[in-house]
């Protein structure tokens, strides 16, 4: 019975047009979003991450100023619409969130000869473009390359991404 009840559940969000910051913070979690669930360490920090991610302008967010005052905690005036927060949690949260994204399929990582295939086309073009992967500012040089493109990656990032080449470029020799 609870089962068949979750299923109803799930529906119903899948379906809303926007969700609370409260709820997006339960699905990101894997969790149905409950009213009644206290805040704990582990959803106030995905709380935190959906607010600077508004803030950022990565996630979409409306304010409904017609709200009336003193609803109870899980009630909130500012909603993100499930298209959008679909997409963004789909790839913040790939382990724990369970909702089709927007193309209909599961969202997935890339399974490891995907990702060591993605990171041999990057040390390729990197090769082809005359960049050594240990040459120093690389990192700094992509980011500006990514700026340009529009769709920025920082300089952490892609320094993590540069880092895993050397094992995925092996794993694909063998």
């Amino acid at each position: 019975m609870m089962e068949e009840q979750e299923k109803k559940t799930i529906q119903v969000f899948e379906k809303a047009e926007a969700w609370t910051e409260y709820e997006l913070a339960d699905l990101c979690l894997g969790l149905m979003p409950d009213s009644r669930r206290a805040d704990n360490e582990e959803r106030n920090e995905v709380l935190e991450i959906i607010h600077r991610a508004a803030e950022m302008g990565k996630l979409p967010r409306k304010t409904n100023s017609l709200q009336p005052f003193n609803l109870h905690q899980y009630r909130t005036s500012t909603y993100y619409p499930r298209s959008e927060a679909t997409r963004w949690a789909a790839d913040n949260f790939p382990e724990t969130f369970l909702f089709k994204d927007a193309a209909g399929g599961k969202h997935k990582a890339p399974g490891k000869r995907e990702r060591d295939t993605l990171l041999t086309l990057i040390a390729a073009f990197c090769e082809h473009e005359g960049m050594k992967l240990k040459e120093r500012g690389l990192a700094a040089k992509i980011a500006q390359m990514t700026q340009k493109l529009g769709a920025s990656v920082d300089e952490d990032t892609i320094r993590k991404v540069l880092a895993q080449i050397p094992a995925a470029v092996g794993s694909r020799m063998k």
